[in-house]
């Protein structure tokens, strides 16, 4: 059984061979001289020729964003608006009155509840288009 600790090497192979042979063959050597291959100067090298091809693709210009309407946009209003008014009234380090809470708390709650309310269902394709099959 041979020694857990230390491994086995190639047979017929005598560890303190290879060794001694990583030894002799440590340091600087002379490499053989390869000859230097300069690269021509810039203005031997001719530039490919421009292609001017006027069958690429452009793409179609993209329709214009879609407006939201006005009930909507109120209900955005109230869902950012009331937490930045909020982180604005922190960063001043003023309290608002009571009935300026209620308001901003109901705009944001509001809102939140009116674009719930009124997002599109699972299935119901309106517009006709189709996102595929449902897994």
């Amino acid at each position: 059984m041979s020694d857990p600790i230390t491994p086995s090497g190639p047979p017929g192979r005598d560890e303190n061979a290879l060794w001694e042979e990583i030894v002799a063959n440590y340091g600087d050597r002379e490499l053989p001289e390869t000859p230097l291959v300069v690269p021509p100067p810039p203005e031997a090298v001719t530039p490919p020729p421009v292609e001017t091809d006027d069958d690429h693709f452009v793409p179609p210009v993209p329709p214009p964003l879609p407006r939201p309407t006005p009930d909507r946009m109120l209900a955005w209003v109230g869902v950012l608006g009331a937490p930045l008014l909020a982180l604005v009234f922190v960063l001043l380090r003023w309290t608002p009155p009571s009935w300026v809470v209620l308001f901003m708390a109901l705009g944001f709650l509001g809102g939140t509840g009116w674009l719930i309310a009124t997002m599109g269902r699972d299935g119901d394709h309106r517009d006709g288009w189709d996102d595929g099959a449902v897994v």
